[in-house]
């Protein structure tokens, strides 16, 4: 378990033009880290000719940007520094909302909101790994590990591209007679539609050995094994691009969560 607090979070931020410089490294304010991190490890079976074993893995953070001394800035595209949230928000152009929530709908279709607000959050709720070995006799040895990421958002900026230019999913429904074109216009505008629901479940891992020692014995060979095995085998996600695994910026810990 951690809590942590951060008095001097270093950062960089937009800086003005006219200094021949567009951003700066800054000392920008305070931020408060808490989390959890558990393992379970544990022998299931241990018989003479089957053993299983499993190993399980939890952990989650929450951050908080406490306090800022030059006021919310945005990082990237829709990444946003802002006091009260969690580092690297999405913040954009969005739906309009009712007292209850709801995307408020007029003859064309949802509404644009007249400002910018927070329409997504790269940063997950949990995420988790599950290890389980077996051996079958003495000889194969079967390990496939799961993990995934869940409860962030990722921002698909590729389909974002796509729909202006007639090759998206909006402009497909608007040739099939689904939505109008003014409809498409309106949607595309905004931001929020394209911020997507990013939970994943990745077979990262699964190989299969299996020990021919005994085999080759008579010929001088003392240990020998056939191994096969794959990587990033399947992915299961409701996400529409092409891996919810993927960030534009690469491992930046403030502009995440940007599919392009």
């Amino acid at each position: 378990y951690y809590d942590q607090y951060i008095e001097d979070l270093l950062l960089s931020r937009v800086f003005a033009p006219s200094t021949g410089y567009t951003s700066i490294l800054d000392n920008v304010g305070e931020m408060k880290n808490q989390g959890i991190e558990l393992q379970l490890t544990g022998v299931i079976m241990d018989g003479e000719n089957f053993g299983w074993s499993t190993t399980a893995n939890y952990s989650r953070n929450r951050n908080e940007v406490v306090e800022l001394v030059s006021g919310d800035f945005t990082a990237g595209y829709l990444n946003r520094v802002a006091e009260g949230q969690p580092l690297g928000i999405f913040y954009g152009s969005g739906y309009l909302r009712d007292e209850n929530g709801d995307i408020v709908f007029d003859e064309i279709g949802p509404v644009r909101a007249p400002t910018s607000q927070f329409i997504g959050d790269p940063n997950p709720d949990w995420q988790g790994s599950l290890l389980n070995e077996f051996r079958v006799g003495q000889n194969l040895r079967v390990n496939f590990l799961l993990d995934g990421v869940f409860g962030h958002d990722m921002w698909n900026q590729t389909v974002r591209i796509m729909d202006p230019f007639q090759a998206g999913p909006l402009a497909e429904a608007r040739d099939r007679g689904e939505i109008s074109n003014d409809t498409k216009v309106r949607i595309q505008g905004m931001f929020e539609p394209y911020v997507e629901d990013a939970t994943y479940v990745k077979l990262r891992q699964l190989n299969v050995t299996y020990d021919i020692s005994d085999m080759l014995g008579g010929c001088g060979v003392s240990t020998a094994q056939l191994e096969v095995g794959g990587r990033n085998l399947y992915t299961w996600t409701d996400y529409s691009g092409y891996d919810p695994e993927i960030n534009m910026f690469g491992t930046n810990t403030v502009e995440r969560g940007v599919d392009f």
